[in-house]
């Protein structure tokens, strides 16, 4: 292999890590997954992260110091440095990644919000090739977006735009903070639907071991007339979100990624009727194939594009 031709990106998740080493064309060298068992501490899942750098790099057989860089996804905010400012399902607060992956491995690396990545991986390999604007929308236990515009990641001044779990959902939500969550994300979301369907249905069997939003589409998925007319109600919340971005940014293309995307079938198709009337134009909307890979096509899609700007080794780019 010609290592120099390759990158290492990682999706760094609550619950589990992604990782693959990709070609500079998009295919996968090596790929594996691992938990991130957050419950660990912040230094573990640290620690979780080079574990896998390393067997990522032996599984490939090409060494790190030969990669062209390495990209990682955080869901939090990020600063221009690479340092997390804050990640609450990691437990990162203050947390100098970049500064300290670049001085343990001896390696150039980029860190940016998780669905930003996201979104620049479809935009540059998925559903959104050749779509701008774009934006991709993550239904996962959270709800977030990120937005390309003229080929590039859009920011915004404080590097909050596409914070689309903060939109309300009726005036009653103002002036309130929602433990953790956004105003809408409380309702759009795999948490959100959870929360509905236990406000709904309190005394239905599901709910007492705990329910989460993947046993609910797992139940739409099956016809339980219940977990439908959840995803039902669930489908007014998201299209919620989708008519303030397409009148905010009128995106050529809204992708749909994360766990409960993977159930469009069954809320999609309400979404688009609900919206289609209330604005002035609609955007495709289309469910994300890429799988785990999206977020390591996103950190490719980056260092690939701040190759040419700027020189490689410690402390070089890390935002588009």
């Amino acid at each position: 292999m010609h290592s120099g031709n390759y990158i290492l990106g990682i999706d760094l998740g609550g619950t589990k890590i992604a990782g693959a080493i990709l070609s500079r064309s998009g295919q996968a060298a090596a790929r594996r997954e691992r938990p991130t068992n957050a419950h660990e501490g912040p230094e573990q899942i640290y620690t979780n992260v080079l574990q896998l750098i390393n067997t990522l790099s032996a599984d490939a057989e090409i060494p790190v110091s030969q990669l062209e860089g390495i990209g990682i996804g955080v869901p939090g905010v990020v600063t221009s440095e690479g340092a997390v400012e804050w990640a609450p399902a990691l437990r990162w607060k203050d947390f100098p990644l970049a500064r300290r992956l670049e001085e343990d491995l001896k390696a150039r690396v980029i860190v940016e919000n998780d669905v930003r990545l996201q979104a620049l991986g479809e935009y540059r390999f998925g559903a959104a090739r050749g779509a701008d604007p774009m934006v991709y929308l993550a239904i996962g236990t959270g709800l977030g977006s990120g937005i390309i515009i003229n080929g590039r990641i859009h920011l915004g001044c404080h590097r909050t735009a596409g914070e689309v779990s903060n939109m309300v959902v009726d005036r009653s939500q103002l002036g309130k903070t929602f433990g953790g969550f956004g105003g809408l994300e409380l309702y759009a979301s795999g948490a959100g639907l959870a929360r509905l369907f236990s406000e709904l249905y309190p005394n239905h069997p599901a709910v007492q071991p705990g329910i989460t939003g993947a046993h609910v589409c797992a139940m739409a998925a099956d016809g339980v007339s219940e977990a439908l007319a959840v995803l039902q109600e669930f489908a007014h919340y998201l299209a919620l979100a989708v008519v303030n971005l397409a009148v905010t940014i009128d995106p050529e293309l809204i992708v749909l990624g994360g766990g409960v995307a993977q159930a469009a079938n069954l809320f999609l198709p309400q979404v688009i009727e609900l919206t289609r009337p209330v604005v002035p134009a609609l955007p495709r909307i289309v469910v994300s194939k890429l799988g785990t890979l999206t977020g390591p096509l996103g950190a490719l899609a980056l260092l690939t594009s701040t190759a040419s700007q700027r020189p490689a080794g410690p402390g070089t780019a890390r935002e588009q």
